[in-house]
């Protein structure tokens, strides 16, 4: 962490990104280090592709974030020369940050990498600082805004915590992290709202939602006497205007189940892909069954999306999670080579 430090220490002007559909980890990071930077005299723009989630509009600066795709193409390279550095939170992946990767990725600025997802043969890049036994990069952050400021400010601890309280599903995949729980503390002494964050992000379900997402409960298949819960959510409005958050509650409402041990959707995408959710109580690792279809995550909470009709998909990630499940080892919910989940 040493070089992170020291190149953000110099850095007067900085740009920061985290991967496409952007949750409440990698937005939680960029607010805060925002916050941060700028208390220490530099100037921080942050940058997402689309809108910004509605859910996470709470979080103290929200409606600073940038919308790059609204930069005009024209305009980017002047814009990207304007920066001394970028730092690209929540994916070690070029190609996860979308279009703004690209374009960071043909500029002459220094980018650099900050994430939680252990990249295997890629720890090698030096741009490339990743944490696997952190419970999020949230976690990541907070020890990198430690080591900048002794005064950090409440409204960045809130976005730290909030960072760390999505990616662990308020604190549930964690199995004993101690390391996660000191600096949710830590967080809150700074000044962190947890009231807030839990309050938002974790019970703020309006009743239409919750009747429509028991109604797609209902339709709940399981197999292997009840250990394997799953639903097929197909391309119609009842499903397609759920949000990322409504739908990760669908899985975690399955999984949390007694006697289920991992529970996954497939959700069948406009452009003839289909997008898996997975999740596991901890004996059966799911990160390589996403890993075994493009994506990856964690032991506890992976995805994947490729092509394929949800009747197909839904014979092979049935196939794979019985494979896992057949080699699993103990349980433990750490995470592996990935993508978000």
């Amino acid at each position: 962490m040493e070089r992170l430090i020291e190149s953000l220490r110099k850095a007067r002007t900085v740009l920061l990104a985290t991967h496409q559909a952007p949750d409440g980890d990698g937005l939680g990071c960029q607010l805060a280090l925002q916050v941060v930077l700028e208390s220490l005299g530099a100037h921080a723009r942050a940058f997402i592709e689309g809108p910004f989630p509605a859910k996470l509009r709470f979080l103290p600066g929200a409606e600073r974030i940038e919308d790059w795709q609204q930069v005009p193409q024209a305009d980017r390279p002047r814009l990207l020369s304007e920066f001394d550095l970028a730092l690209v939170l929540d994916t070690y992946d070029w190609s996860m940050a979308g279009s703004l990767g690209e374009a960071l990725r043909g500029a002459p600025l220094p980018t650099l990498f900050l994430d939680h997802h252990p990249a295997g043969a890629k720890t090698e890049r030096p741009e490339l600082f990743s944490d696997p036994r952190a419970s999020s990069t949230g976690e990541l952050c907070w020890g990198l805004v430690r080591r900048l400021t002794p005064h950090v400010p409440a409204a960045a601890a809130t976005c730290l915590y909030a960072a760390i309280a999505y990616d662990t599903n308020s604190f549930k995949y964690l199995r004993g992290q101690a390391s996660a729980h000191r600096a949710a503390a830590e967080l809150i002494e700074a000044g962190a709202d947890a009231e807030a964050v839990y309050r938002h992000l974790f019970a703020s379900r309006s009743p239409l939602r919750v009747g429509q997402l028991a109604r797609l409960i209902e339709e709940m298949h399981q197999a292997d006497e009840g250990r394997i819960a799953w639903l097929v959510l197909p391309r119609q409005p009842r499903v397609s205007d759920l949000t990322r958050e409504e739908l990760r509650d669908l899985v975690t409402f399955m999984v949390e189940m007694e006697g289920v041990e991992v529970a996954f959707t497939l959700q069948e995408e406009a452009d003839g892909t289909v997008k898996l959710s997975l999740r596991s109580m901890g004996r059966v690792p799911v990160n390589g069954v996403a890993r075994r279809l493009g994506g990856g995550g964690h032991s506890c909470a992976a995805a994947a999306q490729w092509s394929s009709t949800p009747a197909e998909a839904e014979r092979l990630v049935l196939d794979l999670i019985r494979e896992a499940a057949l080699a699993a080892s103990p349980p433990g919910c750490g995470p592996s080579p990935a993508h978000p989940a």
